[in-house]
């Protein structure tokens, strides 16, 4: 990911010095990074949404392919390749900000909107299901989720963003230690320091790329994609009970195979979408908010629920699973109306609700 590509890039690699190097990568893929977000980000609401539980609806074939490969495939995607180009992003900071600055500014994406939505979730959920008292976790994602589990990973985020100079320090001066943590992310648990230590293996992957690009290796853009269409074709299988092959009961499956393999496929697809003139502008256009659908989805998608069930027509397999996919895109509309209204709010105010 993010390797250097084409002759500008591999001029800039060799001829340039370090920084003018990461500097011209940054430009190279700035249309390719804001893609990425988009797709992950509405790919993982699927992970997060669901209707009420009905044994007859969810066993249907339909349900089962669809929301496998969403949520179990493509969804797995956004972790690890947000994380890598987070880590990525991070080291343009350094000698830009005061680290102070740094910090604060991390604060203010991370933290400050993770306070409102999970304040705002639990008051929704109170709301809807009746007053249960909360936990310090409710109110921030401490040593547990605490419900809304997907505002994790801002605290993880935040976490590893304050360890980024020590990291960069770390990988710049001893480059291979990034394998040595990614190894060690997958293998340990950094609980209750980071809850998803897997956020963290990424993150000095993304550091690792931004220090020193990866040699270019066109075979991997064809292979890395074959592999995804056979482990999808293997997982919606399983989960149909027409194959007894379970590969996620692989030791490690999920973070050594299936989120690499899904991360990297969803950044060819990013590439390639970049290459287009109407797709890609659409998606630039939405790249604004869907920050804000990250923070929001699972509040929005709670409200949904609550309208759909109460309609006759959802209890089909059919309309059940078209619903499914549906309220994510609702949840998009509905972030992008706020993303607009918020632009008539004071800046100090619309950091809380969306972050920048």
């Amino acid at each position: 990911m993010l390797i250097a590509q084409g002759k500008s890039l591999a001029y800039a690699s060799t001829q340039a010095t370090p920084l003018e190097s990461y500097q011209a990568r940054v430009a190279h893929y700035s249309t390719t990074i804001k893609l990425c977000r988009v797709l992950c980000i509405f790919f993982m609401t699927y992970v997060h949404i669901h209707l009420f539980k009905d044994p007859a609806l969810q066993s249907s074939p339909i349900y089962l392919t669809i929301t496998t490969f969403l949520r179990d495939i493509i969804g797995r995607s956004s972790v690890p390749l947000l994380s890598v180009i987070s880590g990525f992003l991070v080291v343009g900071y350094f000698g830009r900000k005061s680290l102070g600055s740094f910090y604060y500014g991390r604060m203010q994406v991370l933290i400050y909107p993770l306070l409102f939505w999970k304040i705002t979730g639990l008051l929704l959920i109170i709301a809807m299901d009746g007053w249960r008292t909360p936990t310090l976790n409710n109110f921030f994602p401490l040593t547990g989720h605490g419900g809304y589990p997907h505002l994790t990973f801002l605290r993880d985020l935040f976490v590893v963003c304050l360890l980024s100079p020590l990291l960069f320090w770390l990988v710049r001066r001893f480059y291979f230690s990034f394998l040595v943590i990614f190894i060690a992310c997958i293998y340990m648990d950094f609980s209750p320091i980071i809850l998803r230590s897997q956020i963290l293996g990424f993150f000095v992957l993304g550091i690792a790329i931004a220090i020193k690009p990866f040699p270019p290796m066109p075979t991997l853009k064809y292979l890395v994609p074959v592999g995804f269409i056979a482990v999808s074709v293997l997982l919606v299988l399983f989960k149909l009970e027409l194959t007894t092959i379970d590969i996620k009961a692989l030791p490690h499956f999920d973070d050594l195979v299936l989120r690499p393999i899904c991360a990297y496929t969803m950044f060819v697809v990013a590439l390639e979408v970049a290459k287009t003139k109407h797709l890609a502008a659409i998606l630039v256009w939405l790249e604004p908010a869907v920050f804000l659908l990250f923070l929001s989805h699972f509040a929005f998608g709670n409200v949904f629920k609550g309208i759909f069930t109460n309609l006759p027509i959802v209890y089909t397999p059919t309309i059940y699973t078209a619903v499914i996919l549906i309220i994510p895109v609702l949840c998009f509309v509905a972030a992008i109306i706020i993303k607009r209204l918020l632009s008539f709010v004071p800046k100090n105010l619309s950091v809380w609700v969306a972050g920048k």
